[in-house]
């Protein structure tokens, strides 16, 4: 297998006064074998670093090496990667069969070989009784199936996923994560994955091999992400005269300096209208506590619902930050404890969202970490409150 190796890249678009630098002097290592996940919000450049590892985008600076050699000037059909995109990109005049072998057929491979390929592609995706049908007799599941199935017939060394599944609907992403991580266990590819949603993102990174943002190489690009996050949200809650308790949820940060660095920039570019703001300090899972003086009757929580408790004055969490809050947790005691099973302590409503509504997570973080996991409602726990125990 081959690793991927990003050393001082830097990317912009426009020149002089317009020029938008969107990624800046980033050093990367992606093992061999490995299963790295970029996460952060639209705009901060993930799609672009893949772009740029793909051949797709041009760098402005810096070296790309895919194994030992160096791909800079290396067309992207010589680079020997797949690509799987957000919108699919099926040809819509052709069949399934004809999808996923096309690549394979514009490399003149023998008949025999695509067709033995794309059989065993589909019975690997479950798409099998699909090989006739056009795209647009397809859902979207299978139609995202078909995509990667192209990329699988193809014997090559990294894989690369942009969003791959945000354009479906929750049931579906749960289904693909799971088959895109049984995929990466079954054929042992590097693969680099990149998505918006930290649930999705947890949820598909091997916990093992620390390959989650912010536990290894891309510490820095965490933290450059996070300040600008820390400046746009500022800025809405500027524009929108948001005041009371507002819950603010960054990516985890783990280092400590980082941690400061932002809260200095949080504060700074919120104090712009004069108005006066009360920050708590950033934990390591990225959550933030502000309490701002309210310069209109307009109350938010910020990725937060209105809890029926604080009626919208934002003084409780809401189950659902909760819930989240608790599922990332899980998955950091499991990295640290040697158990059979964990336990959860919660309040009741936060147990039974967990158990209703978020139960597809909860399966699939129990089939990730390899551990059952119980839940028992505690009474005496606010909503804020859980514990997670080792058993």
């Amino acid at each position: 297998m081959t690793s991927v190796s990003l050393k001082n890249i830097s990317k912009s678009y426009g020149t002089g006064k317009k020029q938008l630098e969107v990624i800046k002097n980033l050093d990367l290592e992606i093992f061999s074998k490995e299963f790295l996940v970029l996460v952060g919000p639209s705009g901060c450049g993930k799609s672009t670093l893949l772009r740029m590892i793909a051949g797709l985008e041009d760098i402005k600076e810096g070296k790309i090496f895919i194994g030992k050699q160096e791909v800079n000037n290396i067309e992207p059909r010589d680079r020997n990667i797949a690509m799987v995109f957000q919108n699919y990109a099926l040809y819509p005049h052709m069949n399934v069969s004809n999808n996923i072998g096309f690549g394979l057929r514009a490399r003149k491979t023998p008949k025999i070989e695509i067709e033995k390929k794309v059989k065993e592609a589909g019975e690997m995706l479950g798409i099998s009784g699909l090989m006739n049908r056009r795209p647009s007799e397809l859902s979207g599941g299978q139609r995202q199936r078909v995509a990667i199935g192209r990329a699988l017939v193809r014997d090559v060394d990294v894989f690369l996923f942009d969003e791959p599944l945000s354009n479906l609907d929750a049931k579906l992403r749960t289904e693909l994560r799971v088959e895109i991580k049984r995929l990466h266990q079954k054929l042992n590819n590097t693969m680099i994955y990149v998505t918006h949603d930290q649930t999705e993102a947890m949820t598909t990174v091997d916990v093992n091999t620390g390959g989650f943002v912010g536990y290894r190489n891309l510490e820095e690009t965490v933290f450059k992400t996070n300040l600008e996050a820390a400046v746009a949200t500022a800025r809405q809650m500027r524009m929108r005269n948001l005041g009371g308790i507002i819950i603010v949820d960054f990516i985890d940060m783990h280092n400590g300096e980082h941690r400061r660095q932002l809260l200095r920039t949080f504060e700074k570019a919120l104090s712009r209208d004069g108005t006066k703001t009360m920050i708590s300090g950033v934990t390591e899972l990225g959550l933030v506590q502000t309490t701002r003086k309210r310069t209109s009757e307009s109350l938010a929580h910020v990725l937060c619902e209105i809890c029926p408790i604080c009626v919208g004055r934002g003084s409780i969490k809401s189950a659902e930050t909760v819930g989240y809050e608790v599922l990332r947790d899980i998955l950091r005691v499991a990295r640290a404890c040697d158990c059979e099973q964990l336990l959860v302590l919660a309040s009741t409503a936060v147990i039974e969202r967990l158990l209703d509504e978020d139960s597809a997570q909860v399966a699939d973080l129990e089939e990730f970490i390899g551990r059952s996991i119980q839940f028992r409602a505690e009474d005496l726990f606010a909503r804020e409150q859980f514990d997670i125990i080792p058993l």
